[in-house]
């Protein structure tokens, strides 16, 4: 694991839980997988301590732990969860501008709790506003205009645009069903199935064909372990309770239902927007237990990026048309992976190209423009018809398209088989993205002719000095500087290729070269590393005014600083609040960064 990164999850940890379950979580991850007994010793602790310390971590999913039949259960550091501390801020606003408020709320419960059953998400989000009670009457009347969001759901919201937020976050896959594998290892679930398969696994066949058939099943085991999706294409005892389609009462016509493709299965199939609005039947039993599913907002911060940069180049009508067709085919996108490399000879990884058809997006286009003269208007367009009338794509939509799928970009490109659908390839998109973000930062640090290098060497590969000057088009002197430059910063690598056995200088050829994936995974460290540099220097500037900060955030004197805080004294304050905003905003920033080339 990176140094770096285990000194941010460590300072995450403590900046949002404290120094203790830091102590617990850096030591968990310096020593790798721990007894509790062995753990208490690690950290020179009591053990009820670190039994107290664990139940908070395996809670919030930063620790796993995995119980063998002897009745031992060990303990092992999450990392990955732990990075997650730091885009709460992120989620919130990524989740509210696309589904709202009542969303907005629900994600807030499951980043507190960790995981929590639908019925106590409900409850805590109905009964917010009792629990955020102000102790002094002129606080609040003062903050009556700043009630927090959970609180005004409870109060203005009704309980059915709860069930529809729910409804939508699972949909895509922003919150999934909480299993026992979400609390192992990968190794622990996979040496589980293994002895579970190998147990009843039975068959004639023998030698190679005996081990695929084994691997086959353990395959398909680990895939029902580890499924989380909450599917809404089957009624089940599971997760949802079916009811047959009601008339609408104003209308008196049914709710119609989603256009089938050509394979005879809608895109999600058995879910509508108006099917539950008015009903008395949640689909989600209160007792399933879900949580928060941090790889999705990696897709709704990749879409957001292409709809911008989309709108950057060819402006917002054609980022509206883009957005429409992300939108559509973002609930059934798999969750990005971090192991993932720019090279353009690497395979293309499954599920990283989707299709939309034409007829759908003219729906979600049409049904756009009816929420807005309507002011939002529930209907959902069905089969071609949006409010009893039938759309079809406009002139201008198809000329949007027609202009996304040409090059360079091709955010779009049209099916081969079926020609009223288009293809959006998101792994070529992805490396377009991580390759500008790449070229931004060495423009950044150098100049715009080591962008022109970096950009010939990513075409042609290997080149010597001789070839690359005819190409960048620069005298040998600049050249030779600008590379010396871009090989110290870590950006170029040079191969020695000698012509004769005795690998004589004079008789060597030197080939510039330039690897997009180990740069990449430079940058990422680097980005660690300046992240952990942010908390640290967050930590010390605390630490100067510790007192002032200590007695402003006391309950008599919270909400009446002004009163009762000397004037020295606040402009401390002040400053150390604009001091901790540039480091939370310049750690924000840098996070979009580990977006683009890790999650992406």
């Amino acid at each position: 694991m990176s140094k770096y990164l285990a000194e941010l999850c460590s300072l995450l940890i403590e900046d949002n839980y404290g120094e203790f379950y830091a102590h617990i979580f850096s030591t968990l991850l310096s020593h790798g997988r721990l007894l509790a007994l062995q753990l208490a010793l690690k950290c020179h602790l009591p053990l009820r301590q670190i039994q107290h310390g664990l139940a908070v971590l395996v809670q919030a999913g930063l620790v796993f732990h995995h119980t063998t039949s002897e009745g031992r259960t060990s303990y092992d550091a999450n990392p990955r969860n732990a990075y997650n501390l730091v885009r709460p801020g992120r989620t919130f606003e990524l989740v509210q501008k696309r589904f709202g408020r009542a969303a907005s709320a629900i994600v807030t419960q499951l980043v507190l709790l960790g995981h929590a059953p639908v019925g106590q998400l409900k409850t805590v989000i109905r009964t917010a506003d009792e629990s955020t009670t102000v102790q002094d009457h002129d606080i609040e009347n003062d903050r009556a205009n700043s009630t927090s969001i959970v609180g005004s759901l409870a109060k203005d919201r009704p309980d059915v645009e709860i069930d529809n937020a729910l409804r939508e976050l699972c949909k895509h896959g922003l919150i999934c069903r909480l299993r026992e594998a979400h609390f192992r290892t990968e190794a622990d679930t996979r040496q589980l199935v293994e002895e579970k398969v190998h147990n009843s696994f039975s068959s004639t066949a023998k030698g190679t064909k005996l081990k695929e058939e084994f691997a086959e099943k353990v395959e398909e085991a680990i895939e029902k372990e580890v499924n989380s999706c909450i599917n809404f294409r089957k009624s089940g005892s599971e997760n949802m309770i079916s009811q047959k389609r009601k008339l609408d009462d104003a209308d008196n016509i049914p709710n119609p239902k989603r256009l089938k493709l050509s394979n005879g299965v809608a895109p999600n199939e058995g879910f509508d927007h108006t099917y539950f609005v008015g009903d008395n039947t949640n689909f989600l039993t209160d007792s399933l237990v879900v949580r928060l599913n941090y790889a999705r907002i990696a897709v709704l911060f990749r879409n957001s990026r292409l709809v911008s940069l989309v709108t950057a180049i060819y402006g917002k009508n054609f980022s509206r048309t883009y957005e429409a067709i992300l939108n559509q085919l973002e609930p059934d996108l798999p969750d990005p992976q971090e192991d993932i490399s720019l090279g353009p000879e690497q395979e293309r990884p499954p599920g990283t190209t989707s299709e939309v058809d034409e007829a759908l997006l003219a729906q979600d286009l049409a049904h756009q423009e009816a929420y807005k003269e309507h002011s939002g208007s529930p209907w959902r367009s069905v089969n071609g018809y949006v409010n009893g009338t039938k759309h079809q794509l406009t002139p201008e939509a198809r000329s949007h398209l027609e202009v996304l799928c040409q090059e360079p970009y091709r955010f779009l490109s049209r099916s081969l088989e079926y020609p009223d659908r288009y293809v959006v390839e998101y792994s070529p998109l992805s490396i377009h993205l991580r390759n500008a973000e790449i070229f931004r930062i060495i423009f950044a640090r150098f100049d715009k002719y080591a962008v022109r290098i970096i950009r010939v060497l990513l075409d042609k590969g290997k080149l010597d000095e001789k070839h690359l000057q005819e190409l960048v088009l620069m005298s040998a002197k600049e050249l030779r500087q600008i590379l010396a430059m871009l090989q110290q910063a870590g950006f170029l690598e040079l191969q020695e290729v000698p012509r004769e056995a005795q690998r004589q200088p004079s008789r060597t050829i030197y080939l510039w070269f330039y690897d997009p994936d180990r740069v990449r995974k430079m940058l990422i460290e680097n980005t660690y590393k300046c992240m952990a540099r942010c908390f640290q220097r967050m930590k010390v500037e605390r630490d100067k005014i510790r007192p002032t900060i200590e007695k402003s955030e006391r309950s008599d004197v919270k909400g009446k600083e002004e009163n009762l805080l000397a004037r020295a004294e606040l402009e401390v304050l002040k400053g150390w609040r604009r001091k901790e905003e540039w480091l939370l905003g310049e750690v924000g920033r840098l996070d979009e960064l580990i977006f683009v080339l890790r999650d992406f």
